[in-house]
C-alpha cells in the first residue's frame, strides 16, 4: 500500500515518529502529508524556537526557565523531547547558586521525580553512577552550597551531556575552569580520585560516540567547542580540561581562551599531554587559542595529533606564577611547522601580554609549504636566531649581558622568510607601555619590509597598528620610506583599545571580548 493510501490516523502516527531533523522535509513533501501533520509540525516549530539554541545567560537575563544545569536536566526529565531538540548549548554563565531554587525544590519533593532523576544516573549506558559514589544524587547536586558548589555543576554537566543526542555546538560552564579535574598533582587538589573518574566517564562517552553504530549516541554529532573563560593573568586553565573531547571524530573546530599547555615540571603543574593512547588523532580542522600560554612543547603536543588542521590562530598571554615570562616565539612557530607545515593554509600568531623577553625570534617560515595567509605580531621577530651569538632577545625589561643584546638589525627580510604559496601577509604593530617596545616595533617593521620596493611579488601586505600621535606617524613613515604606501601595501589604524589583529577582532565579534 502506498503512503498516501494509508488511513489518516496511521499517517499521523508515522509523521509523529519521524525524527525531528527530517520532519520539515517530510511534511513539506506533499499537500496531503502536510495537512495530516499540521498540528505536529506547529508543535515541532515551537520546540525548535524554544530549545534548538539554549543559553543559560539568556535564560537568566530574560527570567526564563531553566536557569541552571540541574534545572535543565529536570526540564528534560519532565519532557524527553527537549533533549532531542538541543543542538547549540551555552552553559558559560556562572550557574552556582547559594540557595536551592524553590521551583527545583518543589520537583524534588515528589518521590516519583526523585526516582526518575536517580534513574537518569543509575540506568545510563555510561558509568555515571561512579561519579556519585560518594554523593547523594540528586540531593547534593541540588542543595550543596558554599565553596564546592562548582563541583556539582561540573558533574551535572556530564549527566546533561549524556542525555543530548543531537548536540552540535557546546560552550562549557564557567565552573569547568575551577576544577582542574584533569590534573594529576594530587598534592594541590586532594580529591583527584573523583576527578579521575570524571575523565574516565568522558573517555567512555567519547569512545561510544566514535563507534558510529548509533547516530543518536551523545556527543556523536558534536562539531564545535566554544570558549568559556576570560583571557587573563590569573586564574588560568590547563588545556587538559578539554582533552577528553578532542578525539571526537565529529569535532572539527575548537575555539578556546586562557589555556596553559606546557611541559611537565613547568608552569605550576599545568602541563599538557595527549593521554588518549587508543585515540591518537583528532579531526580538528580549525583551532583558535585566545589569550593562551603555550610553549613549543605544548603547541607541538597538540598539533601533532591534528593531521587535518588547516587553520590555526594563537595569541600569547603570560600567566601568573611566571609561566612563560620569557617566550620562545621561534621555537613555538617551528613546532607548528614541524607537525603541520604540510597542512596549514592559515596561521596567526600575536602577543597579548609578555613581561620578559623573546628568547628566539622568527627567522624563517619556509616549512609551511601550503601556507597562503599569515598574520604576525612584529614582536615575534624581536629576538636572536637559534644559532646567533646574541643570545638575549628584547621585548620586555629583560636583563641582558653587555655585548649580547639583540638588535632589530638582526631581523631577516620578510621577502627571504616567506613560503612560495603565500599571498596575504598581515603585520600588527602594537602600542604597549614601555620604552623598549615603543622604539623597537617600527624598527622591526622597517627591517621586515626592506627590499620589497620594486619587487613584483604576488602577495599583499597589510600593516595594522593601534599607535597614536607620534608613534602612528613613525609607523606611517616606515612604509613611506620603503616606497610601500601603494597598491601592494596598506596601513590601517582604528582608534581605541578595540584595535586588534584581524583574527582577534573576528573572535570578539563572534564570542564577545574575552580579553575585557
Amino acid at each position: 500500500m502506498r503512503l498516501l493510501e494509508l488511513p489518516t490516523e496511521l499517517l499521523v502516527q508515522i509523521i509523529a515518529f519521524t525524527p525531528h531533523p527530517d520532519l520539515d522535509h517530510f511534511c513539506l513533501s506533499c499537500r496531503a502529508v502536510r495537512k495530516a501533520g499540521e498540528e505536529i509540525l506547529t508543535e515541532h516549530h515551537l520546540y525548535q524556537r524554544r530549545w534548538k539554541s539554549y543559553s543559560l545567560a539568556t535564560a537568566q537575563n530574560l527570567g526564563e526557565e531553566p536557569q541552571t544545569v540541574l534545572a535543565l536536566i529536570l526540564a528534560i526529565l519532565m519532557d524527553s523531547r527537549v533533549a532531542e531538540y538541543i543542538e547549540v548549548l551555552n552553559l558559560r554563565e556562572d550557574s552556582c547558586q547559594t540557595e536551592l531554587d524553590p521551583r527545583v525544590e518543589d520537583i524534588l519533593r515528589d518521590e516519583s521525580n526523585r526516582s526518575a532523576l536517580a534513574a537518569v544516573v543509575a540506568d545510563s549506558p555510561f558509568p555515571l553512577s561512579d561519579l556519585w559514589a560518594e554523593e547523594d544524587w540528586p540531593y547534593d547536586a541540588a542543595t550543596r552550597q558554599g565553596g564546592e558548589t562548582w563541583h556539582y555543576v561540573e558533574l551535572c554537566t556530564i549527566v546533561l551531556l549524556s542525555l543530548l543526542p543531537n548536540l552540535r555546538t557546546l560552550t562549557l560552564p564557567f565552573e569547568w575552569t575551577r576544577t582542574r579535574h584533569l590534573r594529576q598533582d594530587t598534592w594541590h587538589f586532594p580529591r583527584e580520585d573523583r576527578r579521575s573518574k570524571i575523565r574516565a566517564v568522558l573517555d567512555v562517552m567519547v569512545a561510544k560516540a566514535n563507534e558510529g553504530t548509533d547516530s543518536d549516541t551523545p556527543l556523536a554529532k558534536l562539531e564545535t567547542l566554544y570558549p568559556y573563560s576570560q583571557a587573563q593573568y590569573d586564574p588560568r586553565n590547563g588545556l587538559r580540561e578539554l582533552t577528553p573531547f578532542l578525539p571526537l571524530k565529529g569535532l572539527t573546530e575548537l575555539y578556546t581562551s586562557n589555556m596553559v599547555a606546557v611541559e611537565a615540571g613547568h608552569g605550576a603543574g599545568m602541563y599538557f599531554d595527549w593521554y588518549h593512547s587508543r585515540n591518537p588523532w583528532s579531526s580538528l580542522r580549525k583551532i583558535q587559542l585566545a589569550g593562551c600560554c603555550m610553549t613549543a612543547y605544548g603547541i607541538g603536543e597538540l598539533v601533532q595529533h591534528t593531521p587535518l588542521l588547516t587553520s590555526l590562530a594563537y595569541s600569547h598571554h603570560a600567566k601568573y606564577h611566571g609561566i612563560s615570562h620569557d617566550w620562545d616565539a621561534a621555537g613555538f612557530i617551528a613546532a607548528i611547522g614541524k607537525y603541520r607545515g604540510d597542512t596549514l593554509t592559515e596561521l596567526s600568531v600575536t602577543i597579548d601580554a609578555l613581561f620578559g623577553m623573546i628568547e628566539h625570534g622568527v627567522t624563517s617560515l619556509k616549512e609551511f609549504k601550503k601556507l597562503e595567509t599569515i598574520e604576525l605580531d612584529v614582536q615575534v621577530f624581536a629576538g636572536p636566531s637559534f644559532d646567533a651569538a646574541d643570545r638575549v632577545g628584547e621585548v620586555g625589561q629583560g636583563n641582558a649581558p653587555v655585548g649580547h643584546i639583540w638588535s632589530p638589525r638582526n631581523v631577516p627580510r620578510l621577502l627571504h622568510m616567506l613560503p612560495s604559496r603565500i599571498w596575504n601577509v598581515q603585520l600588527f604593530v602594537p602600542a604597549y607601555e614601555g620604552e623598549v617596545t615603543k622604539k623597537k616595533g617600527p624598527a622591526i617593521l622597517a627591517r621586515l619590509l626592506k627590499g620589497l620596493e620594486g619587487e613584483d611579488g604576488e602577495f599583499m601586505i597589510a600593516v595594522r597598528t593601534n599607535r597614536e600621535g607620534e608613534e602612528w606617524v613613525e609607523v606611517q613613515s616606515v612604509l613611506a620610506k620603503n616606497g610601500l604606501l601603494a597598491s601592494r601595501t596598506w596601513l590601517e589604524r582604528v582608534r581605541g583599545r578595540t584595535m586588534y589583529p584581524v583574527w582577534k577582532e573576528e573572535f570578539i565579534e563572534r564570542f564577545g571580548d574575552v580579553w575585557a
